[in-house]
């Protein structure tokens, strides 16, 4: 997706055509459809006024129009074949304001409609945005980030895309109207135009304050949705320890701060509303004055360009209130413009080979890996090997890399040195989804959702009651993972809802859980990275039956702080400071007195 850029430095112009722009882009023409039916409303109805005229004339002559009653209409109508009679004007006028108000439906109906399909657009978009990011790009960001993004921010901008839609069709036609005033006196519309200048110069200072308000604001409700996210999820912690307090001030602080900004923002409006009648009445005071004292013009000669005036007047001061709400949401345009450009900047990179069924090895060839901005490698010049249907150990005290070879395994980072082949294929040349697929992956932190049990394993809303092989292997997954017994136990069994982040289970109930949904994949790989360490000791002798139980059926990587769970694996590799210290299987590393893996065995009591 293609879009405009806005600068701070643009006139008021240049930035209302660059964001509709963006908006046209995202729509395509139809846009202009909409843009088009509001001049030709106005049109519709600058006729039916203009026609008040000839219907005096009319019925002062009892049913004929003089021609200097049509000429006092302005001309325009002058070589229109106009009916003679009174009830013909009346219907002719009913018409064109009739026709008015169905323009004006179609014109409100097609922006409801295109609100609707901007809406949905972006929200797709960003969510397809932020799923393509690098793993790098969406950790560099807190979750409070994000939920204001997509929740608030796209909100606002829709909002911004209707207050951007009001502007411009008023414009257009107080545009309209002031033509028709001054194709009827262009003396007095000389003298309109003049005054409308001046009040749009005058607004121009306080439209530039409400953006300003509007960039802060946007800037400051993100930094409190990131608060508010933290401490929900910390709430038990910070309830137990009584240290909510402590969070609750930076809130309370950022609400104040929020209102400050939307007070300022709603007395600026409020001052734009309260003033536009007064504003609209003196303009319409002066050019009557000014036409009858100055220009000796009666007022009659000037009724129908005083209500076209009084049209376009209103149509101007709408425009404004328009542009100024769009000011208001400007900060939420520019946020979500910037989330947009960054998820192409920052997309994953992906190859474009396919990979077929994992039946050979992943391999690391030298592998080097590091942060940005951080000194050393968190892993250095690593060479490794994991088969297809066998079992690999990975261990070492914390900091030492295990975690980051999960992530290299997944794809989620790029060694900066080095390769890792995929049954022989350079990870490079790879689409990584199609890898992914085939990988189960549990790690330290459980992801459990707000849904039933069974809707958890199989991450299927009906799934599991509709499709019998499904039921099947949910419970084949179940067993596998030693979740089934406390599942059965429950009320409703597989059907329980286990709240968020599956707050009413046990976190041993949970880790069986997310083990249970890897599981119910089958994959060619199941990743475990410290997968039973929220576990008592008997339900990790359980997972641990069950890993065993995978052996020769998948390839499966254990990383483990407690050496229990890697007796019988096939091969250990043996980490420290990002270096492979040593290498071999459990029992040659168990009884060499000298290595790593006896010592932090012996540490461990095994």
């Amino acid at each position: 997706m293609q879009f405009g850029t806005l600068t701070h430095g643009d006139s008021q112009l240049a930035r209302l055509g660059r964001i509709f722009v963006v908006f046209r882009e995202m729509l395509g023409r139809r846009v202009y459809v909409l843009m088009a039916l509001s001049p030709v409303a106005t049109l519709s109805e600058g006729f039916g006024i203009a026609l008040l005229l000839p219907l005096f004339g009319a019925i002062d002559r009892q049913g004929s129009p003089s021609k200097s009653a049509v000429g006092a209409a302005g001309g325009f109508l002058g070589w229109l074949p106009l009916p003679t009679s009174v009830v013909p004007l009346l219907l002719l006028i009913g018409f064109a304001f009739l026709l008015k108000a169905v323009l004006k439906f179609a014109a409100e109906a097609l922006k409801v409609y295109l609100e609707a399909t901007l809406i949905q657009k972006l929200r797709v978009s960003m969510f397809e945005s932020y799923t393509n990011l690098s793993y790098r790009a969406f950790a560099s960001r807190n979750t409070g980030h994000y939920v204001n993004v997509l929740g608030g921010q796209v909100n606002r901008f829709v909002r911004a895309f209707g207050a951007v839609l009001t502007t411009l069709m008023q414009f257009l036609a107080s545009v309209v109207y002031l033509v028709m005033v001054w194709v009827a006196n262009w003396k007095f519309a000389c003298i309109a135009i003049l005054g409308g200048g001046l009040f749009i110069s005058c607004m121009q200072t306080l439209t530039g304050y409400v953006r300003r308000l509007s960039r802060e604001t946007s800037a400051e409700q993100s930094n409190l949705n990131t608060q508010i996210v933290q401490v929900i999820h910390a709430l038990k912690y910070l309830m137990a320890t009584g240290q909510a307090p402590v969070l609750s001030q930076r809130i309370v602080a950022s609400c104040g701060r929020v209102f400050g900004f939307q007070l300022r923002t709603g007395i600026a409006r409020s001052f734009t509303v309260s003033a536009r009648e007064p504003l609209s009445v003196a303009l319409v005071l002066l050019l009557i004055g000014v036409h009858v004292q100055f220009l000796g013009q009666p007022l009659g000669a000037i009724l129908v360009a005083l209500l076209l005036l009084d049209r376009a007047t209103k149509a101007l001061l709408g425009g404004q209130a328009g542009w100024q709400q769009t000011a208001e949401l400007m900060g939420s345009v520019e946020i979500v413009q910037d989330e947009l450009r960054q998820g192409v900047d920052s997309a994953e990179v992906r190859g474009t080979q396919g990979v077929g069924d994992f039946q050979g090895s992943v391999r690391f060839e030298g592998v080097s890996f590091s942060y940005e901005g951080k000194a050393g490698d968190v892993l250095d010049v690593a060479d490794l090997d994991f088969a297809a249907n066998q079992t690999v150990a990975l261990v070492g005290r914390s900091g030492a890399g295990k975690s980051t070879v999960a992530d290299l395994l997944t794809m989620l980072l790029r060694p900066t040195a080095g390769r890792i082949l995929i049954d022989g294929v350079d990870a490079n040349l790879i689409d990584p989804r199609t890898w992914r697929r085939q990988l189960g992956y549990v790690c330290q932190e459980t992801v459990v959702f707000d849904e039933t049990i069974a809707g958890n394993i199989c991450l299927s809303e009906d799934g599991y009651l509709k499709d019998p092989e499904c039921r099947k292997r949910v419970h084949e997954a179940a067993k596998l993972a030693f979740a089934d017994e406390f599942i059965v136990a429950m009320p409703e069994g597989y059907n329980t809802v286990v709240g968020d982040r599956g707050v009413r289970l046990s976190g041993g109930q949970r880790q069986r859980l997310f083990i249970a949904r890897e599981l119910y994949k089958r994959p060619a790989m199941l990743i475990l990275d410290e997968a039973t360490s929220a576990l008592d000791g008997e339900s990790e002798a359980a997972i641990q039956a069950s890993i065993d139980a995978l052996r020769g059926q998948m390839a499966v990587v254990v990383i483990a702080h407690r050496l229990a769970t890697i007796k019988n694996s096939d091969y250990v590799y043996v980490l420290g400071n990002g270096r492979i210290v040593e290498h071999g299987s459990y029992a040659e590393l168990h009884r060499d007195t000298s290595s790593h893996l006896r010592r932090m065995i012996e540490l461990q009591s095994l």
